[in-house]
């Protein structure tokens, strides 16, 4: 007398195919991510500092004084320029953590001194929807190395 079982497998085969095709598309789309990032910061980062350069020559006097109004004008665009790269830094540090090759430094980060500097900033320096956010802790865990005003 002899007794067979059978296991249809066909089931885990299936849900193990498709987690393996989750997991490649996964790869895949973490990896156009970073070719992404990379690419647009470089594409953004070119110009900008031609920018940034253009702007700085127009402030000095050597190439001829400017009017009040373009003086204003040039310093605006500096800002912005300003503003642009510090943006584009923190993309490239955030696709670097995210990638593994750059570690976040933890630690307890001087709160009360960054928000005194902020608040002697003008109005429109600060975050576009005008609202802050803060903990009750004077020193939450931060990276003190990437914490601007």
């Amino acid at each position: 007398q002899v007794m067979l079982t059978f296991v249809d497998m066909t089931d885990s085969f299936n849900v193990e195919r498709a987690l393996k095709d989750k997991n490649e598309a996964l790869q895949r789309a973490d990896q156009l991510k970073n070719d992404f990032v990379q690419h647009v910061s470089y594409e953004l980062r070119a110009p900008l500092t031609s920018i940034s350069g253009f702007s700085e020559m127009l402030g000095m006097d050597g190439i001829g004084r400017l009017n009040a109004k373009q003086s204003e004008y040039v310093g605006h665009i500096s800002s912005a320029a300003g503003s642009l790269k510090s943006i584009i830094d923190d993309i490239l540090d955030l696709a670097t953590i995210d990638a593994g090759a750059m570690q976040l430094e933890v630690e307890p980060v001087a709160l009360p001194a960054r928000l005194h500097r902020q608040l002697r900033q003008p109005v429109r320096a600060r975050s576009p929807s005008g609202h802050s956010a803060c903990r009750e802790s004077a020193h939450p865990p931060g990276d003190g190395r990437r914490c601007r005003p």
